[in-house]
């Protein structure tokens, strides 16, 4: 009889087994990414894993590399919940496809998902120095490369994809509208061959029809509803880590950057005084908070807070959080190797006013990210591109254009401290951006001199910094050495300005 038994479940397990292996299907873990499709049909940035809702559309996923004139854009699939959510960003751009002949069809719907001034972290993230190699926190990249999410190395046991959007020209003329800044009458008319520049001064007419950025009305504003609103809601969508979505009583919201480490704090709170200090207003108002569980500010979310794991009493950054907003592209002026951003002729004519008010953003982009040597721009994308042709066609990290055209500079950390650790390996790039430059709001300019002239920057920038925020005392002032540094970035683009002048006139 006991013979007889384990023969039969010998028979059972076999056939069990058998039959498990029929039925078994293949199945591909899809990482989670940072690129997705908008319901516009553009390939954005995801900066948050939360407030997402499928876009509209319908999108083929293939493997087959030999397929014609498909755009690879990326397109969230919704799993377990609507709060988490994997994008296909990240087999974008791999030539090196494994050749699937098998496609998946699907339709979602959904809302455009809105977007956050300090949504955080892109795939760069923040950036670690380890021997002589940059990798994400927790990732390491391979020899030293920064992942962008970009591709899919095979060896993750992955297929590489690619997302097929059925109306290509559609997308194309997304793409097209989006890189364009919106003037704030809504006109966009083609500027003819008049100069509209004065020395390497954008002319001050047509300054005025760009996007304003943020106001002082905007920042004081925001000071007192960050100070005084109580925060009714906290939940994940700020980016990586222990960052959170903060809602106040009156249903605005803001981002809050928590950060154990000190200097990622100073980073981001100094490079935003650092933008006032020299008249820029891309940065979207950030203050300093400090978490109280028990306060009338914080005691509706303490469950919340303990569930971050924070610390209570930890010295945080909260920053208005800015909707719909889209993904900044390089110009194609600043994509090559012989980028140059000069006052001539072919800078405007038959170009859009909203082309050159773009300009002008980036002019102050490169000027505040070569002071600050901030990794996690432009310099991503030029570092990238030996791994990757197609990276200066990309979207540029942690840089978000506002419906209004602004460009928001976002994400900071690294700015004036970790930056400056790295400036050996990485200030070529930046050098090289610099030099491509020789025109400047005359705001931005005017500043540069007579901060380098005054020879004053350190102090000043800590003067602004304690009058603005009342919780100044509980961060440490910049060490001198950085300042030092501060000063020869500074003295560096004052003599890049001073060369312009004398090459075009003042």
């Amino acid at each position: 009889m006991r013979f007889v038994v384990i023969v039969m479940t010998g028979i059972g397990f076999t056939f069990g087994v058998i039959i498990g292996l029929f039925v078994q299907l293949p199945v591909d873990t899809l990482p989670a990414d940072n690129n997705f499709v908008g319901s516009n049909g553009i390939l954005r940035h995801r900066r948050s894993l939360r407030g997402l809702e499928s876009p509209q559309g319908q999108y083929t996923v293939s493997s087959d590399t030999n397929a014609d004139n498909e755009r690879t854009l990326s397109k969230p699939i919704p799993i377990r919940s609507p709060d988490q959510e994997i994008g296909l960003g990240s087999f974008v751009h791999n030539a090196n496809n494994i050749g699937r002949k098998d496609s998946v069809f699907f339709d979602v719907n959904g809302k455009q998902p809105s977007r956050n001034s300090d949504q955080v972290q892109s795939n760069f993230g923040q950036s670690k120095q380890d021997g002589n190699s940059l990798h994400s926190e927790g990732e390491r990249s391979p020899r030293g490369r920064v992942d962008t999410g970009a591709s899919l190395a095979k060896s993750q046991g992955s297929v590489s994809l690619r997302v097929k959007v059925k109306s290509n020209s559609k997308v194309a003329a997304a793409t097209e509208d989006n890189s364009k800044a919106k003037t704030p009458g809504g006109s966009d008319q083609v500027l003819g061959s008049a100069p509209m520049t004065s020395g390497i001064h954008w002319a001050r007419d047509l300054e005025s029809q760009c996007p304003k950025g943020f106001t002082k009305t905007d920042t004081d504003a925001w000071r007192i509803k960050s100070t005084s609103a109580a925060i009714v809601k906290m939940e994940e969508g700020c980016g990586r880590m222990q960052n959170r979505l903060v809602t106040f009583d009156d249903a605005s919201k803001a981002c809050v950057r928590y950060r154990l480490n000190t200097d990622q704090i100073q980073g981001e709170i100094y490079s935003y005084y650092l933008a006032k200090l020299l008249n820029m207003t891309n940065l979207p108002p950030s203050s300093l908070h400090r978490v109280d569980r028990v306060s009338d500010q914080w005691k509706a979310v303490h469950l919340d807070i303990s569930d971050s794991q924070w610390a209570d009493g930890k010295v945080v950054i909260l920053t208005e959080w800015v909707d719909n907003l889209n993904p900044a592209y390089i110009p194609e002026s600043l994509k090559e190797n012989s980028r140059k951003v000069h006052p001539t002729d072919d800078m405007w004519r038959g170009k859009p006013i909203s082309h050159v008010c773009d300009l002008m953003q980036w002019s102050d982009l490169i000027v505040f990210d070569y002071l600050t040597a901030n990794l996690d721009r432009m310099v991503n994308n030029m570092f990238n591109r030996q791994w990757n042709e197609q990276m200066m066609n990309n979207p540029a990290h942690n840089l978000e254009r506002a419906p209004s055209g602004n460009l928001l500079f976002l994400d900071n950390e690294s700015g004036l401290f970790h930056g400056y650790r790295l400036l050996d390996k990485y200030t070529g790039y930046h050098s090289a951006l610099l030099k491509s430059l020789c025109v400047y709001k005359q705001s931005t300019a005017e500043a540069v001199k007579k901060l380098y002239k005054n020879d004053n920057i350190g102090q000043e920038l800590h003067r602004l910094f304690s009058e603005e925020e009342t919780l100044h005392s509980s961060l440490p002032y910049i060490p001198q050495k950085n300042i030092k540094i501060l000063k020869e970035r500074l003295k560096d683009v004052y003599n890049q300005i001073s060369q312009c002048e004398l090459q075009y006139g003042s």
